[in-house]
């Protein structure tokens, strides 16, 4: 897919210094970032945050495809993450 309407970016230890080109490109161009309220702080999301709801609940995210969503998670999304949880909620 060559424009991806969701991005899955998993923050290490060095927080949003250790993320690469791509990942800052899709920050900037997300129109919605989801992630815990601390992933949001730390790069900043301002007005594009949006803190998942409690409990756990995917659904305001898929009512966003179609939109640049980017999702902030810890470490590595796919190795035992968010990303593996999510990717059972959406159809390619």
């Amino acid at each position: 897919m060559s424009d991806p309407w969701l991005t899955i970016i998993g923050l290490g230890e060095d927080g949003p210094r250790g993320l690469s080109t791509a990942s800052h490109a899709a920050l900037a161009a997300a129109e919605v970032i989801f992630g815990g309220p601390r992933h949001l702080n730390l790069i900043g999301a301002g007005g594009k945050g949006q803190a998942w709801p409690v409990p756990f609940d995917v659904t305001p995210l898929l009512a966003l495809r179609g939109r640049r969503v980017v999702v902030l998670a810890s470490g590595d999304p796919f190795w035992f993450g968010a990303g593996g949880s999510l990717m059972a909620h959406l159809t390619l």
